[in-house]
C-alpha cells in the first residue's frame, strides 16, 4: 500500500523547504505547479497530495477537483497563505479536501495532518478492498450456482463473457470487469422463464413478439436481483437493457435508443445473439452476415469490432487432458455429460472451481466413464 506524499506549489523555494523538512519522516516528492502535479499523478501511486491554493492556471480547488475525479482514493490537503474562509468552505463542502491549513503552518500541525491523512488513506483502501472481495464473492457464488443449476445457460454466459471482454479491449473501454460481470450474470433470471422457451432461445431460433417480450422479463428479474448487491447498480442497469435494440425497438419498452443505451448493454445485445446463432449456423462468417443484415438492431461500431475479434478462440491450441486434471479456467471444446446423460459442461464453457470439483468427484465415483476431455486454456 502506497504511503507516498506529493507536495504541489508554484514556488520552488517552498517545495525545497518541504523536502528538507519532511524527507526523513515521509516518502515524498514535489511538483512545481498544478500541471506538473497532474503529470506526476500519471506516473506514481500516491496516498496524499498537499496543494497550495493560489497557483496560476489552476488554483488549488480546481487542481484537487481533477485529482479527485481521476484518483478518488488519494487524500487531499490544501495550504493557503490567505485565511480565505470562502475558499475553505467551498473546498470542504465539495468534498475536495481532507484538511485546509493556513500558511505559515507549523511543523507540528502539518506533520499531524500528514499522519492523519496517511491513516485515512489506509482505511479507505482497506474498505474498498473489503467491498471488492465481498463483491467478487457474491458474483462467484451466483455464477457457481448458475453453473450447477443450468449448465447450458452458464455455458452461454461464460462464452459471452470472453467475447464481450475481447470486444471491450478492442474498443478500448475502461473497467472491462463491468462487461465481464454483466455477461456472467446476465442470464440468471432465465430460471423464471419457461424451460421450453429458454431452450428455443438457446438453439438460436427466432422468437415471435409475444415470446420475445416474455423471455425479456428475465432481464428485469436479474437486474432487480443484482441491484440489491452493494455497488452493483451500474451492472444491474447493463443487464436491464441487454435486450434493447440500437434503433430503440426491443425491450424494455422505454424511450431509449442509440448511444443512450449503455455501451455494455449494446455489447451484450450483439454478443448474446452472435453466440446463440453460432450454435445454429456453426459458421462464423454466416453468423456475422446474419447480424449485419439486421439493420437497426445492433450498434454498427460493435459489429465492426466483432468482425475483428471473431474467430480468435479457434486459433487457440487445443489439448487433451485427463478428466481428473482439469483446472479452474479451462475451456471445454465439447460438452461433457454423465453416463446417464446429464449435462455437466456445455461447449465453450469455462470451468469454475466448484464445477471442477464436481466433475472430479463424479469421475472418481464412476458416474463419468469418459477419461479425457479437449480443452483450451484461457488467456
Amino acid at each position: 500500500m502506497s504511503e507516498k506524499i506529493l507536495f504541489v506549489d508554484d514556488e520552488q523555494a517552498i517545495l525545497d523547504s518541504f523536502r528538507r523538512q519532511y524527507r526523513k519522516s515521509f516518502d515524498l516528492d514535489t511538483a512545481c505547479g498544478p500541471m506538473e502535479g497532474l503529470e506526476k499523478l500519471k506516473s506514481g501511486d500516491w496516498a496524499v497530495i498537499v496543494s497550495d491554493l493560489r497557483m496560476p492556471g489552476l488554483d488549488g480547488i480546481q487542481f484537487l477537483s481533477k485529482v479527485k475525479a481521476t484518483n478518488p482514493d488519494i487524500i487531499r490537503i490544501m495550504l493557503t497563505g490567505n485565511a480565505d474562509v470562502t475558499s475553505a468552505i467551498q473546498a470542504i463542502n465539495d468534498g475536495e479536501i481532507f484538511r485546509f491549513l493556513t500558511k505559515p503552518v507549523s511543523s507540528v500541525a502539518l506533520t499531524r495532518a500528514l499522519y492523519e491523512a496517511l491513516r485515512l488513506h489506509k482505511l479507505v483502501i482497506a474498505e474498498r478492498e473489503l467491498l471488492e472481495e465481498t463483491l467478487r464473492g457474491s458474483i462467484s457464488v451466483l455464477s457457481d450456482l448458475n453453473a450447477l443449476i443450468n449448465p447450458e445457460v452458464f455455458g452461454r454466459s461464460s462464452r459471452s463473457k470472453r467475447i464481450a471482454a475481447m470486444l471491450g479491449r478492442t474498443m478500448k473501454l475502461d473497467d472491462i470487469w463491468k462487461i465481464e460481470t454483466a455477461a456472467m450474470l446476465s442470464l440468471i433470471g432465465t430460471i423464471t422463464v419457461s424451460q421450453e422457451l429458454v431452450e428455443k432461445w438457446l438453439r438460436g431460433d427466432d422468437l415471435d413478439e409475444i415470446e420475445a417480450e416474455y423471455f425479456s422479463t428475465h432481464c428485469q428479474t436479474t437486474s432487480s436481483m443484482i441491484a440489491k448487491i452493494p455497488r452493483m447498480n451500474h451492472i444491474a442497469n447493463i443487464i436491464k437493457y441487454q435486450e434493447k435494440n440500437f434503433d430503440g425497438s426491443g425491450f424494455p419498452r422505454e424511450n431509449i435508443s442509440g448511444l443512450d443505451i449503455p455501451i455494455e448493454s449494446r455489447i451484450l445485445r450483439v454478443v448474446n445473439d452472435f453466440d446463440r446463432y453460432s450454435r445454429r449456423e456453426k459458421d462464423t462468417k454466416k453468423t456475422l452476415d446474419r447480424l449485419l443484415n439486421r439493420n437497426g438492431k445492433y450498434d454498427p461500431t460493435i459489429l465492426g469490432a466483432l468482425q475483428t475479434v471473431s474467430g480468435i478462440e479457434s486459433k487457440l491450441s487445443i489439448s487433451q487432458v485427463s478428466i481428473t486434471q482439469i483446472n479452474t479456467g479451462d475451456i471445454f471444446v465439447e460438452e461433457l455429460r454423465t453416463d446417464s446423460g446429464v449435462l455437466l459442461v456445455s461447449r465453450g464453457q469455462q470451468i469454475t472451481e466448484l464445477l471442477a470439483m464436481k466433475i472430479r468427484l463424479l469421475a472418481e465415483n464412476r458416474k463419468i466413464s469418459q477419461t479425457t476431455v479437449s480443452i483450451m486454456k484461457s488467456k
